[in-house]
């Protein structure tokens, strides 16, 4: 495994953690700034229950989890794409201007 495969994978378990536990916190503590955040995992646990008036807020947490750490470590990927493309065209370019 590359190190920056193991980077992005860290990045998106941890972003991913962090919006499930916010996400399971949002019953019993007032993170009400973050709710914008966490919509997806609350539409999908709405889906799922098919009531928007009980919902679970574990499975909104699940979903939050799931849906932000693919995100980032498809952010991560294509961050990742765009740095080597930079990188090659760059030392191309540069290649080329000393012959």
């Amino acid at each position: 495994m590359t190190g920056h495969l193991r980077a992005n994978l860290l990045i998106a378990a941890i972003l991913g953690g962090l919006t499930g536990l916010c996400t399971a916190l949002l019953g019993h503590t007032d993170i009400s700034f973050l709710v914008p955040v966490l919509i997806p995992g609350l539409i999908g646990s709405m889906a799922i229950a098919q009531n928007v008036h009980a919902f679970s807020l574990t499975l909104a947490a699940c979903f939050n989890f799931l849906f932000y750490f693919l995100l980032s470590l498809a952010v991560g990927s294509l961050v990742g794409r765009l740095r080597r493309s930079y990188r090659s065209h760059k030392n191309a370019s540069n290649g080329d201007n000393l012959t």
